[in-house]
């Protein structure tokens, strides 16, 4: 029986998802390095180079820092550094291990990450 961590998880009956985004969305399973599981919601973004994942509705055992980071420029023209982190992830995007540029939180709060155009499986 798999284990449940829900300390954070984002409740998309509470959040409903803008019917714009129907066909973009999906929730995916992100797995622990202990094996506990948590639902996500992720958007794909085929307009942003770099996956993304939000920090203040993620535990830290659900990453691995990979010691690199990325440069990223939003959409107010701005470029930050994002630590490069490891995650393990099961969507209809793909299943395996992928890099995510963590941030502080995402602009839209129904999501928990962003796929991008740089999803490839490590």
């Amino acid at each position: 029986m798999e284990k449940l961590d829900n300390a954070k998880q984002l409740d998309t009956e509470t959040f409903k998802v803008n019917p714009l985004f129907n066909t973009h969305w999906c929730t995916a399973t992100l797995t622990s390095l202990d094996q506990t599981h948590r639902s996500l919601t992720v958007l794909r973004d085929s307009g942003s180079l770099q996956a993304l994942i939000s920090r203040d509705k993620l535990s830290s055992h659900y990453y691995v820092d990979t010691g690199e980071s990325r440069l990223i420029k939003g959409v107010t023209g701005d470029v930050v550094r994002v630590p490069l982190v490891e995650i393990d992830l099961q969507s209809k995007y793909g299943t395996g291990k992928y890099h995510f540029g963590l941030v502080n939180r995402l602009p839209d709060h129904t999501f928990d990450a962003l796929i991008g155009n740089d999803l490839n499986r490590l």
